[in-house]
C-alpha cells in the first residue's frame, strides 16, 4: 500500500520577528495605516467604518508633517474622526518620527482639548506605539495631562481658545474646532476670538517661515476662523461636503478621488436620510455650514455659491490674450450714491462674454472717493478696452459719465434701474441657476465678491451685487431676440 509523504514545513524561528519589523516600519512611515491600527488600539472593540476620506486627509497631514505643505485648511462636517486623526493621532506620529518636534494643539474648550491630550498621551504609552518607535521615551517628571515631553525635548501641549500659550513655541500648532456654535454666534464672542488668533497662537510658531499652521473645523459662520484665514489668503484649503454639490476631482500628493455631484461623503456616518434629520433639526443655516462647508449658502438668501460655475484666470498669459479670447468685453459700474457717502463702497467689474456664457474677469471694491474712482475706473478701462462701459446715471455716476464721455474714446451705457434690488438680482437669477456666469478659480477678491453675492439680501453691503446686475440686465437685453415680422397675402 502507497502512503504519501508527510512534509513538515519549518519557518525561520525570527520570521514572525522579522514581519513584526516590516509592519512597524510600515506603521512609522504610512500615517493612514498608523492612526487605523491606532483607533483600535484606543477604541478595543469598537468597528472603524473605513472611508476614503481618511486617506484623504493623512495624504495631507502627512505633507504638513514633512513641512512640504506649511498651511492648511481642512472643512469636514462633525463625527468624521477629524479630531483623532489630527489632534490625537497625528502629534503622536510625528513625535514618534521626530521626538525633538514641537506640538502645540487648541480646541474651544479646555475639557476638549484635554481630552485630546489624554487619549493622545495614552496611545504613546501604549505598548504597540513602544514597539513602532523605541526611541522616544517621555519625560516622567512631566506628567501634565494638558502636556506631554520627550527625553529629546519635544512636546505635545494643549490649550483652548481662550487659555494662553505664553512662553510655549512650536513647530506644528494643529487648530482643532477654534470656536462652538455657540461663540461663532456671538459677535462679541466671534471677534474676541479671532482677534486672539494672531497674537496669542500665531506668533507662537518657532520660524514663522518653515513651521506648520494647521486648522481643522466644520464651518460655522461665513466670519469663523476658516472664513477670516481665507480672506487673508496662503493657505492650502480642503473642503469635504456631507453631500457633494458639484462634480470635481480631489487629488494631492499620492491621492485622487473622483466625486460626482449628490455623491455622500460617507453614506456610513452620514445617509440621505441622517442629512434630511440634520437638515431639520439644525435648520438651513447650520445645515448649509456645519454639513456642507457652505455658511454663505444659507437658507434665504436668493444665490447659491455652487450655481457659480469656475475657469482659470491664469491660463491667460497676458491681457491680450483676454481680448483675443472673448467675443465682448464690458466692464459695469456701481458708485456710490454721492461724493458725500465716502464710507460707502463703489464696485467696477470687467466682464467677459463668449458664447452664451459671461466671466468675471476683474473686481474692484473700495471705499473710495469720487476723484480716485474716476482715476480707477479710467485704468481699468485703459486696460480691458471694453466694448460697453455701464455706468448707472445716479449719484456720483453722472458725472463720472459725463467726464468718462469727453475724454475716453470708448463707449458708455447710461443705466437707469427700474425696481428695487432684489428685484432686479431675481429677475436674471437664471443665468447664474443655469451655470452660465463664471468666476476665477482664484482671485484676491473672490472671497468678498461671492461672500455677497450669496449673502444678499442680508449682506453688509450690495455694491457687487447691483454691479453684477446691472450687468445681467444688459446682458439679456442684448440677447433679446429680433421681433419677427410674417407678411400675409
Amino acid at each position: 500500500m502507497f502512503t504519501t509523504p508527510s512534509y513538515e514545513i519549518t519557518l525561520p524561528p525570527n520570521l514572525a520577528l522579522l514581519m513584526q519589523q516590516a509592519e512597524n516600519k510600515d506603521y512609522k512611515k504610512n500615517f493612514s495605516k498608523f492612526f487605523l491600527k491606532s483607533f483600535e488600539i484606543l477604541n478595543p472593540g469598537t468597528h472603524l467604518d473605513y472611508n476614503w476620506h481618511i486617506d484623504c486627509l493623512s495624504e495631507y497631514l502627512t505633507a504638513c508633517f514633512r513641512k512640504e505643505l506649511k498651511r492648511l485648511i481642512i472643512n469636514i462636517p462633525f463625527r468624521m474622526l477629524k479630531s483623532s486623526l489630527a489632534s490625537v493621532a497625528f502629534p503622536a506620529w510625528g513625535l514618534g518620527n521626530d521626538p525633538a518636534a514641537k506640538f502645540m494643539c487648541v480646541s474651544y474648550a479646555d475639557t476638549l482639548s484635554t481630552d485630546l491630550s489624554v487619549r493622545s498621551r495614552q496611545l504613546v504609552e501604549s505598548d504597540w506605539y513602544k514597539g513602532i518607535f523605541p526611541d522616544l521615551k517621555l519625560l516622567k517628571d512631566q506628567n501634565q495631562k494638558t502636556r506631554f515631553d520627550t527625553m529629546q525635548n519635544g512636546y505635545r501641549y494643549s490649550t483652548s481658545t481662550g487659555g494662553g500659550a505664553i512662553g510655549m513655541g512650536a513647530n506644528y500648532l494643529i487648530v482643532d474646532d477654534y470656536m462652538s456654535s455657540r461663540m461663532a454666534k456671538s459677535d462679541q464672542e466671534r471677534e474676541t476670538a479671532l482677534n486672539s488668533f494672531n497674537p496669542t497662537f500665531k506668533t507662537r510658531l518657532n520660524n514663522q517661515n518653515n513651521d506648520v499652521i494647521i486648522v481643522i473645523e466644520q464651518r460655522l459662520h461665513e466670519k469663523d476662523l476658516t472664513g477670516m484665514l481665507l480672506k487673508e489668503g496662503g493657505y492650502k484649503h480642503l473642503c469635504l461636503q456631507g453631500k457633494f454639490e458639484k462634480k470635481q476631482i480631489i487629488s494631492f500628493g499620492n491621492f485622487e478621488r473622483k466625486v460626482e455631484e449628490g455623491e455622500l461623503l460617507q453614506e456610513a456616518r452620514l445617509s440621505d436620510k441622517i442629512l434630511a434629520d440634520l437638515q431639520t433639526s439644525l435648520g438651513s443655516e447650520d445645515y448649509a455650514a456645519q454639513i456642507q462647508q457652505n455658511p454663505m449658502a444659507a437658507g434665504g438668501n436668493i444665490v447659491k455659491s455652487a450655481w457659480f460655475k469656475r475657469f482659470d484666470l491664469t491660463r491667460f498669459e497676458n491681457i491680450e490674450e483676454v481680448k483675443n479670447f472673448f467675443d465682448t468685453i464690458v466692464s459695469s459700474f456701481d458708485t456710490a450714491s454721492s461724493e458725500k457717502e465716502t464710507a460707502d463702497p463703489s464696485a467696477i467689474g470687467i466682464w467677459g462674454i463668449k458664447g452664451n456664457d459671461a466671466y468675471l474677469l476683474h473686481v474692484v471694491n473700495e471705499r473710495i472717493q469720487v476723484p480716485d474712482l474716476e482715476r480707477v475706473g479710467e485704468q481699468l478701462i485703459y486696460k480691458f478696452t471694453p466694448h460697453h462701459n455701464l455706468i448707472e446715471n445716479k449719484g456720483s455716476g453722472i458725472g463720472l459719465l459725463q467726464k468718462y464721455k469727453k475724454t475716453l474714446p470708448f463707449g458708455f451705457v447710461e443705466i437707469n434701474p427700474k425696481g428695487e434690488k432684489s428685484m432686479r438680482l431675481r429677475n436674471n437669477i437664471s443665468k447664474i441657476e443655469n451655470g452660465r456666469i463664471f468666476l476665477p478659480e482664484k482671485a484676491e477678491w473672490l472671497f468678498d465678491y461671492e461672500s455677497q453675492m450669496t449673502k444678499f439680501p442680508k449682506a453688509e453691503h450690495d455694491d457687487m451685487v447691483d454691479m453684477t446686475s446691472q450687468f445681467l440686465e444688459w446682458w439679456s437685453n442684448q440677447m433679446a431676440p429680433e421681433p419677427m415680422f410674417f407678411m400675409v397675402g
